[in-house]
């Protein structure tokens, strides 16, 4: 039986009218006999109707029943009291209270659980602004009942830009030290993505095991899950590594630790470096902290995402081109005086040789593919443009260079961010945004956009269409399902996809009434299987569209 009660967190409180119409508070909670996991409450929809979303990992199990008061609860001609224990609720169960009311049980399958616990018992004050914070605990239990992690964690707080004003939020996990959650390479920073508006529950998933999969490094791994907080269902989501310069994650030279060796008695007695450079978006600008102490190599490690115009005043440091392309440095965040004239004449060198008709800056003679790796730019590309993102040329467009002593060159990638891609964005009168069709990254830019620029060397483009026919045009038609996927690839068909997150993704579009309810006009399915269909249907268009452009 299911026990929905949870040691030490904060559970979820529903108020029942109970029989002799008094108001009683009454806590009901499910957890397995044997201790592994955590409790799960109940949740309570507008209308009144309550439910009870279970886990994978108590499909099947003994599970003892906790609630308080003086009403009762049965299943069926079953009694049962609190403390009791039973393998009878699972999911298609239902449960009744002493007044009539019903509590509908749903059952996840096939994916793990993250049980996060705020220290508060409540994520009011995360939820208040973004950069709130808590300490917490964590547990994560994959879908056959293994404990994969059981340890407190230092932070748990909001994640996203636009996205955090959203109902289904996104978070940010900061563990102790690192560890390797669900089989992933070791790290200290994850992030759950909550996709609200996503109802494939798929697009970044796929767009990153299809970066994996061409080659692209640093891409983030990632495993979709239950997410249960403070003993509260909260969804279907996606935990994966947060892109940041790290072993585990773009692992290059740490900037940061170079600027804190070369400063250590001055971040010792507290100081802290004065901004330089002015924080408006102005062409020809840049902006970081004046260090005392210069690090002793300004080469690299640099982690750098173009950004929205208006973003750009918000961040400690970065560089606006001179054509005026905005260039967020992610790492070092606070970039010393020598870093930022290095990394500003880096970027705009680049920028002069794919702005060229031949390819080559005139100032330093240098040709784009000597400034930047060739091979990641055009796969990277062909990432945006296969998925038509929509922020291709305005955001969460990640770069990055390590050391001189390393590699001279800069790369593109990690890809990050496409809950707006594969037909999933457009605004009213605007439809063209989420059709198969048209080239939108390489034609739809800004005045100083990098995609536009490198589709018009004659390299570049002779190079997306030899990777198209080679790699990633097979692995799409394998995943829509036409081809056998290569052994090794680790993409899955979208029916292997949708079979793995069904049961889950029934449970999440009970919790959040997102199903063609976006403020998007795109509508992308009333139902999980139509949304399936909708993203089969539009892969394949696309794919037909592009092998007759490239």
């Amino acid at each position: 039986m299911k026990k929905c009660m949870r040691a030490a967190l904060c559970l979820l409180t529903a108020v029942w009218m109970l029989a002799g119409g008094q108001a009683m508070a009454q806590e009901l909670t499910v957890r397995r006999v044997d201790g592994i996991g955590e409790a799960v409450g109940i949740w309570e929809k507008s209308d009144g109707q309550l439910y009870l979303f279970l886990p994978a990992y108590m499909e099947g199990q003994m599970l003892e029943v906790r609630y308080e008061g003086t009403g009762s609860v049965c299943m069926g001609e079953m009694d049962i009291p609190s403390g009791s224990q039973t393998d009878a609720i699972q999911g298609g169960a239902e449960l009744t209270l002493e007044d009539g009311e019903t509590i509908i049980v749903m059952q996840s399958r096939n994916l793990p659980a993250v049980h996060l616990t705020t220290a508060s018992g409540s994520l009011d004050y995360i939820h208040e602004k973004k950069g709130n914070k808590e300490s917490g605990s964590m547990t994560i239990v994959t879908a056959e009942g293994v404990v994969n992690y059981c340890q407190e964690i230092d932070t748990i707080k909001g994640h996203g830009n636009a996205t955090f004003v959203y109902e289904k939020k996104s978070y940010q996990v900061k563990l102790e030290k690192k560890a390797p959650l669900l089989g992933m390479d070791e790290g200290k920073t994850y992030v759950l993505l909550a996709n609200q508006h996503e109802n494939s529950l798929l697009r970044n998933r796929l767009t990153f095991e299809l970066a994996a999969a061409i080659g692209l490094r640093y891409t983030p791994e990632c495993r979709s899950v239950d997410l249960y907080v403070n003993g509260e269902y909260r969804g279907n989501y996606l935990l994966c590594d947060k892109v940041k310069i790290s072993s585990g994650c773009v692992d290059i030279t740490d900037s940061e630790e170079l600027i804190e060796a070369a400063n250590a008695e001055f971040i010792e007695e507290g100081g802290e470096p004065e901004l330089y450079g002015s924080s408006k978006y102005a062409a020809g600008t840049y902006k970081g902290a004046a260090w005392p102490v210069e690090p002793e190599d300004i080469t690299g490690g640099y982690l750098f995402e173009l950004e929205y115009t208006q973003r750009y005043p918000d961040e400690t440091s970065g560089v606006v081109t001179e054509r005026g392309q905005a260039v967020v440095v992610k790492y070092p965040e606070e970039m010393s005086a020598a870093q930022g004239e290095y990394v500003n004449e880096l970027l705009n060198r680049f920028e002069r040789a794919i702005f060229a008709g031949d390819g080559v800056d005139a100032q330093s003679g240098m040709h784009y593919t000597e400034i930047a790796d060739f091979d990641s730019l055009v796969r990277k590309y062909m990432i945006e443009e296969i998925s038509k993102n929509y922020d291709a040329n305005k955001s969460s467009q990640y770069f990055y260079k390590d050391s001189d002593s390393v590699d001279t060159r800069i790369y593109a990638g990690p890809v990050w961010d496409y809950d707006s891609a594969w037909g999933n964005y457009a605004q009213e009168g605007k439809l063209e945004t989420a059709a198969p069709t048209g080239l939108n990254v390489a034609q739809k830019g800004f005045k100083y956009s990098w995609w536009p620029a490198l589709y018009k060397q004659s390299d570049f483009a002779a190079q997306v269409r030899s990777v198209f026919d080679e790699e990633l045009k097979p692995l799409l038609y394998g995943v829509i399902g036409e081809y056998a996927l290569p052994a090794g690839s680790g993409l899955k068909s979208l029916d292997a996809y949708a079979q793995e997150l069904s049961a889950s993704a029934e449970m999440n579009f009970v919790r959040w009434r997102v199903l063609n309810h976006s403020s998007r006009a795109v509508k992308t399915g009333a139902t999980y299987a139509e949304n399936i269909e909708y993203l089969r249907d539009w892969i394949e268009n696309r794919l037909e569209y592009l092998d007759k452009t490239w």
